[in-house]
């Protein structure tokens, strides 16, 4: 069975079909243009709900490690009625909270979630989650950058170790590659030192 789920895997593969920084995968096949084509295809004003109940006897069923969705509620009505708890102008409101899985009725997290042997669905090798703690004012610049690249804050900080690395890296191997000249002397009897353009070839 693992050697036929792996042929399929190659045979309907799209990796790399949009560029190797594509993240929206098939969903570059809705195009405005078929948008719009979709769109001169509706007959009929009607209208229906493709939702399904969310609540304690669905939609999970038989799985051993998630559960249906936990309905809380944080703040009610007596809260404020009985003076529990206090706004301005005597102001309330009902508050509340849903705890469930990602996964619950459909994929929220994308498929790069999945794995087969040493490779994640998104071939990407080797990747590990580090987790940093950030200053306020550093978390702030991170998203405004984040968002200027398009990208999201845990790959702009990848990208940028990466550029550091990168940089160390190129660094060190100018300095390995210079000190493996042989010495020479910067001046002669009676001459002036050369200048730092004449040292570099500028």
């Amino acid at each position: 069975m693992s050697d036929i789920v792996r042929e399929a895997a190659q045979r309907y593969r799209n990796w790399g079909k949009w560029g190797p920084d594509d993240e929206l995968g098939t969903l570059n096949y809705i195009t405005p243009e078929v948008i719009r084509k979709s769109a001169q295809m509706v007959k009929r004003g009607v209208t229906f709900s493709l939702a399904i109940p969310f609540d304690s006897t669905g939609p999970q069923i038989n799985q051993p490690r998630r559960f249906n969705p936990i309905h809380r509620m944080i703040l009610t009505g007596p809260d404020f009625t009985t003076g529990a708890f206090k706004r301005p102008g005597g102001v309330g409101f009902a508050d509340d909270m849903v705890i469930m899985a990602l996964q619950c009725a459909t994929q929220w997290d994308a498929l790069s979630q999945g794995s087969a042997r040493t490779s994640c669905y998104t071939e990407i090798m080797g990747l590990r989650n580090v987790t940093i703690t950030l200053d306020e004012d550093v978390v702030r610049w991170a998203r405004i950058r984040a968002a200027e690249r398009e990208t999201s804050v845990s790959r702009l900080v990848g990208e940028l170790l990466r550029e550091k690395m990168l940089e160390d890296q190129s660094y060190e191997a100018a300095m390995r590659e210079y000190l493996t000249r042989p010495a020479r002397k910067l001046k002669k009897t009676g001459t002036k030192y050369p200048r730092r353009a004449d040292l570099y070839g500028r």
